[in-house]
């Protein structure tokens, strides 16, 4: 697994990556990824598209490219990739209704490429509708969905919405499913019990652990918290995670978190865990945008998920004291 990572990540196959234009057009005409059991659905339709790009023209053309990259193998002297490149060549015509690992990185890049064209699409029509991000961070994504549906609605950004439709007629094909996979992605990353080194430190995280504790002696809060719901979440939670994120998260510790994801990504590679792998590369593309929501919904969580953890620990500390 680590060699295919290695070798069909090469910036020397960078000319034979699908496009993000063409991943949407062929996610456009299997489907895109539903809600209803995201991790088999989308698997099937991914490689339902995979195949549909990969007509026979493409698949010799791609055959014939990897080929003339073997050579170059052997002259270097690594013989497993001039190995695994052939093999991929072969397999390419001689299974033409089959993906392989080849075009799913292939595939791969093109996906990348289209969630960032939306993300960034979706940024600046937010921002056209004047939408506050801060706001949005401490709602849930129904209540996301009907905060921005009552923006749109708005007079004053209907000529907004029409002209911006008109310049990216596309947009919303599939955004709301994209949008929901990378929140459901954040969390089951940070469900993961060999994720928990990325968490914050215990001396990052004390000082808002007795802020927490402070505000559940508050009798009022208490007596919410026994049953935590949405609302409390996002009254008496997320102003806290938010001022936590902007106090710790500057530049230079994104920076770090950024350099810890890649470590662990080569981890799970070297392992032979490519679903937990890609979660991770996903991850780390949220954290390239460091003014984007999807940056602050991945760090809201790892913050969360820290204070649960480092909480604990801290209660345990002061009853055994």
């Amino acid at each position: 697994m680590e060699l295919i990572h290695a070798v069909f990540t090469d910036e020397r196959f960078a000319a034979l990556r699908f496009t993000g234009d063409e991943v949407e057009a062929a996610l456009d005409h299997v489907g895109f990824p539903k809600d209803k059991d995201p991790d088999e659905e989308e698997m099937k339709l991914l490689l339902v598209a995979i195949v549909h790009l990969a007509t026979k023209e493409r698949r010799q053309e791609l055959s014939l490219a990897l080929l003339m990259h073997v050579l170059d193998y052997v002259r270097s002297k690594r013989f497993m990739e001039a190995w695994l490149v052939s093999e991929v060549a072969f397999e390419m015509e001689e299974s033409p209704q089959e993906s392989n690992p080849f075009l799913q990185y292939m595939f791969s890049f093109g996906f990348d490429e289209m969630v960032e064209r939306k993300l960034s699409l979706t940024s600046e029509i937010m921002k056209r509708l004047g939408v506050d991000k801060q706001e949005l961070m401490g709602m849930e994504i129904s209540e996301r969905n009907e905060y921005i549906k009552a923006k749109m609605l708005e007079s004053a950004n209907v000529k907004i919405i029409e002209e911006f439709y008109r310049e990216n007629p596309h947009f919303y094909r599939g955004s709301e499913e994209i949008l929901h996979k990378i929140e459901q992605d954040v969390r089951k990353l940070l469900a993961r019990e060999d994720s928990r080194w990325l968490f914050l430190t215990e001396d990052e995280v004390e000082p808002w652990v007795v802020k927490a504790c402070e505000q559940l002696s508050s009798p009022e809060v208490a007596e919410l918290a026994k049953n935590p719901t949405a609302e409390f979440f996002s009254e008496y939670a997320v102003p806290l995670l938010r001022e936590m994120v902007e106090e710790i998260f500057d530049h230079e510790r994104i920076q770090k978190l950024i350099a810890d994801l890649k470590q662990y990504r080569e981890t799970l590679n070297a392992a032979g865990d490519s679903k937990a792998s890609q979660l991770v590369q996903k991850a780390i593309g949220y954290l390239d945008h460091e003014d984007s929501l999807e940056l602050h919904t991945f760090l809201i969580a790892l913050c969360w998920e820290s204070i649960l953890v480092g909480g604990t620990a801290t209660i345990v500390e002061d009853e055994n004291e």
